[in-house]
């Protein structure tokens, strides 16, 4: 029943997976993973784009982290009288990284 829409069904999901959100991309992965499980003679040649695209990840990987983990540098604000950034800590008040609610969602160092 599925067998005709493989192809273009793995075509959207690497799309989707490159280009959407983190929570998206985890469901792209399941389902790429899933026709390669059950229709790997039909997609051999699909395999080296997905490599590919690891790789890239691999790759580019210390360039994220430095990018997510490190803090904007503070410029000097005398409007302030000396009382720091407030309430929004060194994060900038960020809503978490990459999705996830557990991390640098308090919207800063919080009690350190």
């Amino acid at each position: 029943v599925l067998r005709p829409y493989v192809p273009e069904l793995l075509k959207l999901s690497m799309h989707l997976l490159e280009s959407d959100n983190e929570d998206n991309a985890v469901i792209c992965l399941r389902i790429i993973f899933d026709l390669h499980k059950n229709y790997r003679p039909n997609l051999e040649s699909e395999v080296q784009p997905f490599l590919k695209f690891v790789q890239s990840i691999y790759l580019n990987l210390s360039t994220t982290v430095r990018k997510l983990f490190s803090l904007p540098p503070r410029e000097p604000n005398t409007s302030m009288n000396g009382q720091g950034m407030g309430g929004m800590g060194g994060m900038g008040g960020m809503g978490g990284i990459g999705g996830m609610p557990g991390i640098g969602g308090m919207g800063g160092m919080g009690g350190m």
